[in-house]
């Protein structure tokens, strides 16, 4: 594994902007992967493994309500797909450079590209299934190929 790689299902949190860690935020996160701007190339671009990025903020209640679901992919998918969370108060530029212009923001990321987004209500969990489904389907292929 590749230093500044997080493993397929690392058990990390969410921690808020002073680094201590509230009890909403320990309670979605317990299967994704914080992701943080210095390690957004190696962990999510460099992957070889697909990477499913949520780029949230502490402050949006669709993200919230949505964080569980992430974690039940992470589980779901775990050995398949490596699954992460950008909190956009943290990480700007990575919002910017993203196209980030509503939360949630859900991008499965494949080998240094985007392969599908879903923005606010379409970042459903039966809707992040649907779309993985299709390209997991692709990927796997794709991998089976080499």
């Amino acid at each position: 594994m590749r230093s500044g790689t997080l493993p397929a299902c690392a058990t990390q949190t969410r921690s808020s902007q002073s680094g201590v860690k509230n009890r909403r935020e320990l309670d979605v996160t317990a299967v994704t992967n914080a992701i943080t701007g210095t390690m957004f190339r190696s962990t999510v671009l460099e992957s070889r493994m697909p990477v499913l990025v949520d780029f949230w903020a502490p402050w949006c209640g669709p993200c919230r309500l949505l964080a569980p679901a992430l974690e039940d992919i992470a589980r779901q998918f775990c050995g398949t797909l490596v699954v992460g969370a950008v909190n956009l108060e943290n990480e700007t530029e990575l919002g910017h450079k993203y196209e980030v212009m509503s939360t949630p923001t859900v991008v499965l990321f494949y080998r240094g590209k985007v392969a599908f987004r879903l923005t606010g209500t379409e970042a459903t969990r039966s809707s992040i299934l649907s779309s993985l489904e299709v390209h997991l389907r692709t990927i796997k292929c794709d991998l089976q190929a080499e």
